[in-house]
């Protein structure tokens, strides 16, 4: 008898250590499920939209490899930001180097629940006109490796650096996830390194032909150039100037339910993991950053907005607009029709 008991007493008790044991390896388990979970969901906003995570400062950058470096860049690109829920501003650079015309673009502002800033690097080897209609018309490349400049910015919000990125690039870019801003209040620092000083020179010629003052907007250090970029001097896209007012309310209250859903969770990867499971409508509003590779098609058998959407998620706007606004979106469904969408 008591030996029986002896053995059930031990029995028990590795039954204990096994299920103990056992509930370890479980939580284990779960634990590197959630992780791969995790790492998928973000997976959608970070490799797949041509961007990483940087945890330590809170924000997402673009990649050196990104899928949009082989769409390069074209007027129509800053013309349809409103389709994606952008008020950006933009600064186009345009001069003539070694036989390219070379294309390098700022851009500031509200991307739709981010806040961000970007600088573009681009050639072609067609001669681009200075008419409206060839700039228009024109499509760049992205730059190969051996052309990529040395560029950082800064992108500053309340007298408080708001991101800081410096790479060796074609395409420097930085977004604060769940941060509004109105473009009024951002300005960016840029630092734009050149390899020689003919190239340099060109550059400013350029920059001081649209409104660019030495000394007052930028300066200069060997064969970099420092710029402050407030307010831009080129001509801004009729699109975003029509729809800023609407889309940036709409912006203002995306942001401000993604920050009440979200205040008590402090990473931002934990953040979007939470709202894709409570509101997946708030989450296909953040998820617009990372724009799919058809946009660049303009394929809107892939991409998730066709023209007649557009016009249906912007009566208010389209009531009010001027009449060179119609013109732009008729070009955007020429666009459209004529790639087959």
């Amino acid at each position: 008898m008591g030996h029986s008991v002896l053995r059930f007493f031990f029995a028990g008790w590795q039954w204990t250590l096994l299920s103990v044991e056992l509930i370890s390896l479980i939580g284990v388990i779960s634990s590197i499920v959630w992780r791969i979970t995790k790492k998928n969901r973000l997976y959608e906003i970070t490799e797949l939209a041509g961007f990483a995570y940087d945890p330590s400062n809170g924000y997402f950058f673009s990649l050196r490899d990104a899928w949009q470096r082989k769409w390069g860049h074209c007027q129509l690109y800053d013309d349809a930001m409103p389709i994606c829920g952008f008020v950006v501003e933009c600064e186009p650079i345009r001069f003539k180097y070694e036989g390219k015309s070379w294309l390098i673009e700022f851009w500031k502002g509200q991307y739709c629940m981010a806040t961000g800033a970007e600088i573009g690097v681009y050639y072609t080897q067609k001669n681009v006109g200075n008419s409206d209609a060839a700039i228009s018309r024109a499509f760049y490349s992205c730059v190969k490796d051996e052309d990529m400049l040395l560029i950082s910015f800064r992108l500053i919000k309340d007298h408080q650096v708001l991101i800081h990125r410096s790479d060796t690039h074609w395409w420097l870019a930085g977004f604060a996830m769940g941060e509004f801003s109105e473009i009024s209040d951002l300005k960016m620092h840029i630092r734009i390194e050149f390899p020689k000083e003919e190239m340099r020179d060109v550059f400013v010629k350029e920059l001081e032909s649209i409104g660019y003052q030495f000394n007052e907007d930028y300066y200069t250090e060997g064969n970099a150039v420092v710029i402050l970029y407030d307010k831009p001097y080129t001509k801004q896209p009729v699109t975003v100037q029509e729809t800023a007012i609407s889309l940036q309310q709409c912006n203002r209250e995306l942001v401000e339910s993604y920050q009440e859903l979200t205040k008590n969770i402090p990473d931002t990867e934990e953040k979007l993991n939470f709202v894709k499971e409570e509101d997946l409508r708030l989450y296909k509003n953040a998820a617009r950053l990372a724009k799919p590779p058809d946009i660049f098609k303009m394929n809107s058998a892939v991409w998730p907005y066709s023209f007649k959407e557009i016009k249906r998620d912007l009566p208010s706007v389209l009531s009010r607009v001027n009449d060179k606004l119609p013109d732009v979106f008729s070009k955007i469904e020429h666009t459209f029709s004529e790639r087959g969408a």
